[in-house]
């Protein structure tokens, strides 16, 4: 059987390839937000829409996807590989991710989609979590936002 892969799990099965266990559940939900963001926005590197087509709002802890964990869970034992370390950490449980053994379908993304991935994966996720919540906290859209606001489509 293959599944469809969408545009949010080619993304998601990409920064897992690149950064494999280095990703939490909450640096992959900001990291995902900060690609999409870039790629709807930047003068530079933006390519006028968002990447995977997911919708985030300012949710309890910042910038979320309610699309991004039944793809992760859909993923689950193919494409991705989650584990929950049972650590006790002060953002709740505490996921991380490997590549999975029987992927069921391929990345295909676009040579500027992935050139804006690995922008955001070089410059974001290597860095410490602290540090890269505290950036999308204060990104532009979160500025003036409001819990539940639509914050990037």
């Amino acid at each position: 059987m293959t599944v469809r892969g969408t545009k949010l799990k080619m993304v998601i099965y990409y920064l897992v390839k690149k950064l494999g266990n280095r990703l939490t559940k909450t640096k992959l939900m900001k990291l995902l937000f900060i690609s999409d963001y870039i790629a709807k926005e930047g003068k530079k590197s933006g390519i006028g829409r968002t990447i995977t087509g997911a919708q985030y709002i300012y949710y309890h802890y910042g910038p979320f996807s309610f699309e991004v964990y039944p793809a992760i869970n859909e993923m689950n034992g193919y494409e991705i590989l989650e584990f929950d370390s049972s650590e006790s950490s002060r953002y709740g449980s505490l996921f991380s991710y490997e590549v999975g053994a029987n992927p069921r379908f391929e990345i295909r993304l676009s040579d500027h989609e992935k050139k804006i991935l690995d922008l955001v994966i070089n410059k974001y996720g290597y860095m410490p979590l602290d540090d890269l919540l505290k950036m999308v906290y204060n990104s532009k859209p979160m500025k003036n936002a409001k819990v539940n606001d639509i914050i990037l489509e």
